[in-house]
């Protein structure tokens, strides 16, 4: 019992301790977003009278930063502080400096987009004119009017050369189109000459070999001719014939000299013969 009676006094002092220590840190994160909101207050009054708007903008820009880091620094610490009566008392404040924060920044954007609006209308006055006269407000209004009609004759001059640029591009482009046309064209002129060429070279082949074919046929009947002429003076030979003898002409034996036959060619070899 004592035990357990020790351990939960200690586990309440523990708790205890933590949320002393929990405290202190939101009251310290309580006091920098006090002391930022006060600071962006008083920037965001001397931003309206502000020489350098961007160097102040930028500073209250910082400022922001560092109010949000807060802040969420001290959510996270008020998730982990433990039962305590203050814990709701947080929780209101930290809606509230996020309320004041939502609404510096409101301000921070309408006095910015005010510094713009003066600065694309001069309202600081242009070339010494008194703005808060009707007549200041007037000449004002002319000069402007002035400005805008040059910014208009500038633009118009830069839409002619955008269209002469586009005139002299879609002359090009039809060019272009040509020379890829007469491209093309040319590309089925070669593919008929190729075609005829082929053509040509075929008929050529089959002429040579049509040529081949008759000189082989040719040259087979002149060894025919040489072989039967041959055969036929070897056959005469055994046989007692002069071999000397031509066919057509006089031919002489052993035993004198006869007439043959006056026929010539392989008729005449067979009379003779006979």
């Amino acid at each position: 019992i004592n035990a357990e009676y020790m351990g939960s006094l200690f586990f309440s002092n523990n708790q205890v301790f933590t949320n002393k220590k929990m405290s202190d840190e939101l009251d310290n994160k309580d006091r920098q977003m006090s002391g930022l909101t006060e600071k962006i207050e008083k920037a965001l009054k001397d931003l309206e009278k502000s020489k350098r708007p961007e160097l102040d903008m930028s500073n209250i820009q910082q400022m922001f930063k560092e109010f949000s880091i807060a802040l969420d620094s001290a959510t996270i610490e008020l998730r982990h502080l433990g039962a305590d009566l203050s814990k709701d008392d947080w929780k209101q404040k930290l809606r509230d400096h996020k309320s004041t924060l939502r609404e510096l920044k409101n301000r921070y954007e309408w006095a910015k987009n005010e510094i713009n609006r003066e600065r694309l209308l001069g309202n600081q006055g242009v070339g010494g004119t008194d703005l808060s006269t009707a007549e200041g407000l007037m000449t004002h209004g002319l000069k402007v009017q002035d400005q805008s009609n040059e910014s208009l004759k500038r633009t118009a001059r830069v839409v002619a050369d955008t269209q002469e640029i586009g005139r002299d591009t879609v002359q090009k482009l039809e060019q272009n189109t040509k020379q890829l046309e007469d491209v093309h064209d040319h590309l089925d002129s070669i593919d008929t000459t190729l075609a005829r060429s082929t053509a040509i070279i075929k008929r050529m082949t089959r002429k040579m070999l049509t040529d081949k074919y008759l000189w082989v046929f040719a040259f087979l009947v002149l060894v025919g001719i040489i072989f039967i002429i041959v055969w036929q003076n070897v056959k005469g030979s055994s046989s007692g014939v002069d071999t000397t003898c031509i066919p057509g002409v006089t031919c002489s034996t052993g035993s004198g000299s006869s007439t043959g036959p006056s026929s010539t060619g392989v008729a005449g070899i067979l009379n003779l013969n006979r």
